[in-house]
């Protein structure tokens, strides 16, 4: 079983604050994702998966357990040579003038995906990449939220958000399994 043909996918990317961070794609991601809880990830709020890595022999073990579990759940394990996106957009945040969040959206499932059109920026060649190819994960650079009232509830800022993705090229498929709502500007 092949990325191309395998009916759900793991990707695995470092984050210096998380430890290792997997993604699960494709149309049965949740086999995917049971791979990784039956292995000790930790879901994290975003959807993807985490594995701390305090302890280097345990995190070792962990991962050849990883992948037995995705062979037996029909999903193939890929490592990707960048950064998990997550921190790359907390770097990019860091460096604007201003506030900002950082939130990071998963489309596990490829139809998902569709939700990224309506925030680009861009109607050139990243509208057809989202278009086109397999989008599995993207960072939102937006306004920090507003807290209203005595109850602290939040709600959206000014301003549009920004999106940086994670184009799914051999060396990187990102992606994880919660679907968030769409930002519609105000």
């Amino acid at each position: 079983m092949t990325s191309t043909n395998a009916p759900a996918q793991i990707t695995l990317s470092f984050s210096r604050s998380a430890g290792i961070v997997a993604m699960t794609t494709g149309e049965k991601y949740p086999w995917a994702q049971t791979a990784l809880e039956s292995t000790g990830f930790q879901r994290r709020q975003d959807g993807t998966y985490a594995l701390p890595v305090e302890d280097p022999q345990a995190a070792q073990a962990t991962m050849v357990e990883l992948l037995r579990a995705a062979d037996r759940h029909q999903s193939v394990v890929k490592m990707s040579g960048r950064p998990f996106i997550g921190d790359v957009a907390e770097g990019i945040a860091a460096q604007l003038p201003g506030r900002w969040s950082v939130t990071v959206d998963a489309y596990s499932h490829p139809v998902w995906q569709e939700d990224l059109v309506p925030l680009l920026w861009d109607a050139g060649e990243l509208a057809q990449a989202v278009q086109n190819a397999r989008i599995a994960c993207a960072a939102v650079l937006g306004p920090p939220p507003r807290h209203y009232g005595g109850d602290h509830s939040c709600q959206a800022g000014d301003g549009a958000p920004h999106i940086i993705r994670q184009h799914p090229c051999t060396s990187a498929r990102l992606g994880g399994e919660k679907r968030h709502e769409k930002f519609t500007p105000s």
